[in-house]
Order: structure tokens, then sequence, then C-alpha cells
């Protein structure tokens, strides 16, 4: 039986990898000539790949965390992977652009 951390693992690597292939095509068009527009054009979109992918990583820390927990009796273990992960989520946030387009 598969955890919610790893199907969450999985959307997020499916994910990253479109907004990867995404991006590239966009900037291979753009070097061969392209308008300005197509590039306007797909900023929304790779705005908004980029915030599911950002909080869904989220989630798959938790969820990741929370996994632990279940299958770890280890407290201490618990206590720092708990710290580490608010450390991970508070920067990701800290560091996320805050202007959209």
């Amino acid at each position: 039986m598969y955890s919610l951390h790893s199907w969450c693992g999985l959307l997020l690597l499916i994910l990253m990898i479109i907004q990867f292939i995404g991006g590239s095509t966009i900037l291979q068009s753009c070097c061969q000539g392209a308008s300005l527009k197509s590039r306007l054009n797909y900023t929304p979109n790779h705005v908004a790949m980029g915030m599911a992918v950002l909080l869904l990583a989220a989630v798959c820390v938790i969820s990741g965390v929370i996994n632990l927990k279940v299958k770890s009796r280890d407290l201490q273990l618990y206590i720092e992977n708990i710290f580490m992960a608010t450390q991970i989520l508070f920067l990701s946030f800290i560091l996320a652009p805050k202007k959209t387009f």
C-alpha cells in the first residue's frame, strides 16, 4: 500500500518535469525569434504552475513527517524532523516570489 507522501512526491515530480519542459520550450522559441507576446501569454501559466509546485512540495514534506511519525516510535527523531520541516517550509515561503504577473 502506498502512502500519501509517495503519491505527492510522484505528482510533484511530474509537475516539475512539465514546468521544466514548458519553460525550456518557451525559452527556446524566444531565442529563435518568437515574439514577446508568446512569453507574456505563457507567464500566468508558469507562475500558477510554480505556486502549485511550491504548495505540493509543502504538502509532501508535511505528509512525509507525519508518515515518519506513524512508522517510527523514536520521539527525538520525530522532533528533529518536525523542526527541520518547519525550517524548510518557512524558508520556502519567505524566499518565494511575492509578486505575480
